[in-house]
């Protein structure tokens, strides 16, 4: 009976009773908050592969961070003819505190942490096939689930969710800022300079 009581305690807490505060998250790509600026608007393939347990999650996370780019607006899977593909590679992991154990015996008088992880990569090839580039983003955030966090629940509750969107959100921006720079890239090298002698009236 005392091990019931304990595990649902348990279960409360770590699912509700909790604080979350945001961790490490790299690259961390404050400036530039948009990407650069694209010389033509290019057709892109955007293929999303979703190894999380999440896919509404994922889902939201992208079309809120898609929104910030021009660029992707037409971007779908099934885009013909694409000038470009970006081929996503989404997953998030859960890692217990090494203390968690010992979180447990105690009824979580002793924090119980836990770092969520989402690791997402991109990779950028050309029309022709040539891989331009792979990029990523990882972003973390931690949850403290203790006993006495339950009585703050309202507050904590939106809290996490609030810290949890802008991790996945900030991971996908991320990767979308540093894909604009390989695609920008690569038309600065498909056009190359211009060159003005052509263009130059000969003295006389």
């Amino acid at each position: 009976m005392k091990q019931a009581i304990s595990i649902l305690i348990l279960t409360l807490v770590a699912t509700l009773g909790c604080a979350a505060f945001p961790a490490k998250r790299t690259p961390k790509l404050d400036k530039p908050r948009v990407a650069r600026e694209l010389r033509d608007a290019p057709a892109i393939r955007l293929v999303v592969n979703d190894r999380t347990d999440q896919p509404k999650k994922t889902a939201k996370s992208l079309e809120r961070s898609r929104k910030q780019f021009p660029y992707l607006a037409t971007a779908a899977e099934h885009t013909l003819d694409p000038d470009y593909t970006i081929e996503l590679s989404v997953e998030h992991n859960l890692y217990p505190n090494g203390v968690n154990e010992f979180a447990f015996y105690s009824m979580l008088i002793i924090p119980a942490i836990t770092t969520a992880e989402v690791n997402v990569r991109a990779t950028v090839t050309g029309e022709d096939g040539r891989v331009l580039g792979t990029v990523g983003s990882i972003g973390k955030c931690k949850r403290v689930g203790q006993l006495h966090l339950l009585l703050a629940l309202p507050v904590t509750a939106p809290l996490w969710s609030h810290v949890n969107n802008k991790m996945w959100t900030n991971s996908f921006r991320d990767v979308f800022i540093q894909a604009a720079e390989l695609i920008a890239e690569d038309q600065k090298v498909a056009t190359g300079p211009r060159d003005v002698s052509a263009t130059r009236t000969p003295s006389s």
